[in-house]
């Protein structure tokens, strides 16, 4: 994965995200920090690595966060850390090869960012497409899933993305 991409990617999410230093409650009720860290469900052993903490439990990472705050710049490395895993899951799952298209690659990152591999592994259709260079049909398919009326701007800055072939 090149910086440019990573650059890119993290621009997104920041524009998307926005940043909070202290513990929050998201809108699906989960515990997140710095640029939408989803704490419920973060790699713990990652996070202590990256902010140099040792917290035994995720719950024990929560309540300290909630009474103190993680900076600018310690939000930005646990982003781009999640944005190298999200961009291992895209190639592991099968999403992305080296042929690629990056606008594709920029696209699928911010969507495994924002929802996790798991939950866009059901975007079966979408998946197709997007293997086939299919983009208008990619974005039917965008368009016609409940990640869309959840999340309409950042959905419609992706699917931009798509047609326009980039930012």
């Amino acid at each position: 994965m090149n910086k440019e991409l990573k650059k890119k990617c993290l621009r997104l999410i920041e524009e998307f995200e926005g940043f909070s230093r202290k513990v929050y409650k998201c809108t699906e009720d989960k515990n997140t920090i710095g640029y939408g860290l989803n704490m419920d469900s973060m790699d713990l052993k990652s996070f202590n690595e990256i902010l140099n903490t040792n917290f035994r439990t995720r719950a024990l990472a929560v309540k300290f966060y909630r009474d103190n705050y993680i900076t600018n710049v310690q939000g930005k490395l646990i982003a781009l850390h999640y944005i190298e895993e999200g961009y291992k899951s895209l190639k592991k799952n099968y999403w992305i090869t080296k042929e690629t298209p990056e606008f594709i690659k920029l696209v699928l990152l911010d969507l495994v960012f924002n929802m996790g591999i798991g939950k866009l592994n059901k975007f079966v259709k979408f998946k197709k497409n997007i293997k086939n260079n299919d983009i208008i049909e990619a974005v039917k398919e965008l368009k016609d899933s409940i990640y869309y009326t959840q999340v309409k701007n950042r959905a419609n800055k992706l699917i931009e993305i798509l047609l326009n072939g980039g930012i």
